[in-house]
């Protein structure tokens, strides 16, 4: 029976809303169809007070063709070595001094049926998903469930305390007092408060 399998290539987050997972599919050599992955992805952030700033909720299909086990993009070409997808969300300036959340899940097919203009997916498709193929809409083709997988965040981007402490021990190898309140300014920090919070955690 197919299995397909995941590889990990980059997976990171931010307090600031941002993040950033690459990955490659891993399929054996005799497979040849298609990989179909269900995304569904949420992103909410605002004041402390719960006042809701901004709210994203989606939900696509994407595809990835297979031929003896080689992972191929939109255009036919080989994969090896790339990513064959990336989670994504770039940090922002809107988001500091606001709290949030973001979620995406994914579940993952394998069909040896499927066609891509049959079932309305075409590169560029769905905005989110890139130049990959992609739907708002779900194929009707027989589909062979392989797993689901998910990453997601509550963060926290207040000028607080706790903040300061974890940017300052980040900064502190490769920046001297001065840049470390500056950079903490930038963040919603008074120059007062950066310098008492830098003078706690950075020992002279």
């Amino acid at each position: 029976m197919a299995s397909v399998q995941i590889m990990e290539m980059q997976d990171e987050s931010d307090d600031f809303g941002g993040f950033n997972r690459s990955f490659q599919w891993v399929c054996e050599s005799y497979m040849n169809g298609y990989i179909l992955q269900e995304i569904w992805r949420t992103e909410t952030y605002g004041t402390v007070d719960v006042v809701v700033e901004y709210e994203h909720d989606s939900h696509y299909w994407e595809a990835w063709e297979v031929r003896n086990g080689l992972v191929l993009d939109a255009d036919g070409a080989s994969l090896a070595g790339a990513p064959h997808d990336s989670w994504y969300n770039a940090p922002s300036a809107a988001r500091i001094g606001k709290v949030g959340s973001w979620e995406m899940k994914g579940n993952v097919f394998w069909s040896e049926d499927f066609n891509p203009a049959a079932e309305g997916f075409s590169p560029g498709g769905v905005p989110e998903a890139g130049s990959l193929l992609s739907s708002w809409n779900g194929p009707m083709c027989h589909l062979i469930g392989q797993f689901d997988h998910s990453r997601g965040k509550v963060w926290d981007a207040r000028p607080t305390e706790e903040f300061a402490r974890g940017w300052i021990l980040f900064l502190r190898s490769d920046f001297d007092a001065d840049d470390i309140i500056d950079e903490l300014q930038n963040y919603g920090f008074t120059a007062k408060e950066a310098r008492r919070h830098v003078e706690t955690y950075i020992k002279s």
